[in-house]
């Protein structure tokens, strides 16, 4: 007479669970590996978008406090806050440095990274009542499915900051 209930597993039972088990084992591999991906992704993203408020906002305080701006071959931006003081803008491969002079020595120095900034170019620009000085900056981003590509102007007034603070004869508003 045979057994009816059986106390192990056969040979085939055990490979079907290991062959099973090891299909989800990939597919949990490749769904951590993807979400892995794209938070990394994200923090570049958001990371970027950082390093650009602070360029513009720095940027911007400057060319508001600025006499003068001035662009040298395109890619360096000059901005003289008085005879003495200055900040220069230079435009790199993947980013924009800053460094402040007091005279001809440099008193501070900052790198910007823009890992996917493709071209910076330094402007000037005069309109009737202003003169704007700024960076456009030209983005690309790809991915195994598309290629985007934008442009970012950055742009200030000059001297802003001085016309607001000085009256019409140069004497300090109280």
């Amino acid at each position: 007479m045979m057994n009816a209930s059986r106390k192990g597993y056969s040979l085939v039972e055990l490979i079907v669970v290991m062959a099973a088990l090891s299909v989800l084992l990939s597919l949990v591999t490749a769904t951590l590996a993807l979400l892995l991906r794209g938070t990394h992704r994200g923090g570049e993203l958001i990371s970027q978008q950082a390093t650009l408020d602070r360029l513009a906002a720095q940027l911007r305080q400057d060319v508001h406090a600025a006499e003068d701006a001035a662009i040298v071959d395109g890619e360096r931006l000059t901005v003289a806050f008085d005879s003495k003081r200055r900040a220069e803008y230079r435009a790199e491969l993947h980013g924009v440095q800053r460094t402040e002079y007091a005279g001809d020595k440099p008193v501070g120095h900052e790198l910007y990274r823009l890992p996917t900034a493709r071209h910076v170019e330094a402007r000037k620009e005069q309109t009737d009542a202003w003169v704007l000085a700024g960076f456009d900056i030209a983005f690309t981003n790809s991915n195994a499915e598309e290629v985007t590509a934008w442009n970012l102007p950055i742009r200030a007034v000059v001297g802003r900051d001085r016309d607001e603070a000085y009256g019409q004869g140069g004497e300090a508003n109280r």
